[in-house]
């Protein structure tokens, strides 16, 4: 089951980016599940502006999304997340 080992791998590091992209920006992503399937990213949780920032959270999230949907090896981005 060769195919099924690299497959994981691939979705691993793709959720190893998802985090790395959430953590360049100043959003509290620690309720953010991410989830890897076959270059598909699930987003699901809540996430929250960190004290001392003045973003808009929403646009943050949508940047972050489209950032994502550009990569190599994601397909989709599904988006549960909500905003506090």
């Amino acid at each position: 089951m060769v195919g099924g080992t690299a497959m994981a791998a691939e979705d691993k590091e793709i959720m190893r980016l998802v985090h790395r992209e959430f953590a360049k920006r100043p959003i509290e992503a620690s309720r953010l599940a991410v989830y890897a399937s076959r270059g598909v990213v699930y987003l699901h949780g809540q996430i929250s502006i960190l004290r001392g920032h003045d973003i808009n959270l929403k646009e943050e999230l949508e940047t972050v999304i489209t950032i994502l949907k550009q990569r190599t090896g994601i397909r989709d981005v599904i988006n549960q997340v909500t905003l506090r």
